[in-house]
């Protein structure tokens, strides 16, 4: 029996942990044995537990039966929500998303005016903020200026690394996938947004029958924009009788239905 601890194992117990720490929710996770490797050489997923590496040292220490009942009573399960922060200490003002360079040009993909993707040095750190909705518009994630909130029942998996966060909502197949490792950040995803498809690639962005490849925007306001200059999008909330997304037009103030 190896010490290394399979993929699928980990996955499993990511899983199980709603993709954070048992303890405290945090997704950068550790896998620790409940029964100990002096005392039985297994990688059995029954008898181990996400951890974050602060609360690794502290679990060991409990008693065995403490250590079940934490991982029987996962953070994030029992809060239904994912919560972290994406840590980066570069302050390289160039991002590339769907194979595209964008350089000191902070809103990247908007929809309706409703910024989806946006990207900027904020007191000397690159900031990345993202709003990917629902087919209500409700945030299917989220992420603030780094800090991510999301519901784990929607997700397959949710692995992060130094640097590098990687978001499954299928088996197999990534939704997401941003990369701090290099001076020059990096993302990739496939958004389904009202049965359109936008295709985030490491070679191109793809939506309907347009391809962008290979273009550097530098000082731009917005980058890639879809729907008319003349219309915001305003997601529900609520404050809303029915909560539901409108579409509003700049000029008069006018309200209507998205699907209108």
């Amino acid at each position: 029996m190896e010490r290394y601890i399979p993929a699928g194992v980990r996955r499993q117990l990511r899983q199980e942990a709603g993709f954070g720490c048992c303890v405290c929710g945090a997704p950068f996770v550790e896998y620790h044995h409940i029964i100990p490797w002096s005392e039985k050489q297994h990688n059995d997923p029954e008898h181990m537990i996400a951890l974050c590496p602060s609360h690794h040292t502290e679990v060991a220490k409990l008693t065995r039966q403490k250590q079940y009942d934490l991982k029987f009573t996962p953070h994030n399960i029992k809060t239904g929500q994912i919560r972290g922060t994406l840590i980066s200490a570069e302050t390289e003002p160039s991002f590339i998303v769907g194979g595209n360079t964008y350089i000191n040009t902070p809103k990247i993909f908007t929809y309706y005016d409703l910024p989806l993707i946006t990207y900027d040095i904020i007191e000397g750190e690159r900031s990345l903020s993202l709003y990917f909705p629902d087919n209500k518009f409700w945030p299917e994630l989220r992420i603030t200026n780094n800090q991510i909130a999301a519901n784990p029942n929607n997700f397959w998996d949710i692995d992060f690394h130094h640097n590098l966060a990687t978001f499954r909502k299928k088996k197999g197949k990534k939704f997401l996938e941003i990369d701090f490792r290099n001076p020059v950040a990096e993302l990739n995803t496939e958004l389904e947004i009202r049965a359109q498809i936008f295709r985030f690639s490491p070679t191109s962005t793809n939506f309907g029958t347009n391809k962008i490849a290979g273009a550097k925007l530098v000082n731009c306001v917005a980058g890639i924009g879809f729907g008319s200059s003349r219309q915001r999008l305003l997601v529900p909330n609520f404050a809303q009788r029915i909560p539901r997304p409108l579409i509003q037009h700049k000029k008069t103030g006018e309200l209507y239905e998205l699907n209108a």
